[in-house]
């Protein structure tokens, strides 16, 4: 039986275009933290406006190595 997970976490095609880090976290099946500190060490793309980050959903399957066919 599945826990209460967003759907994205087993049908990519589902995930949001834009994610947040808790979302990028879901997915990953990872902290929050280590999401940031991807981010921070330049292996994951995100848009970063004082406190708030975004990852787009392109870059997150590109980091993760499932990208989209174009």
């Amino acid at each position: 039986m599945r826990n209460k997970e967003p759907p994205y976490v087993y049908d990519r095609s589902r995930l949001p275009e834009i994610l947040t880090v808790a979302e990028m976290a879901t997915f990953m099946r990872a902290s929050e933290q280590t999401v940031r500190n991807r981010i921070k060490e330049g292996k994951l793309a995100a848009i970063v406006d004082d406190k708030v980050i975004r990852i787009k959903r392109k870059d997150a399957l590109r980091y993760l190595g499932l990208e989209e066919s174009a």
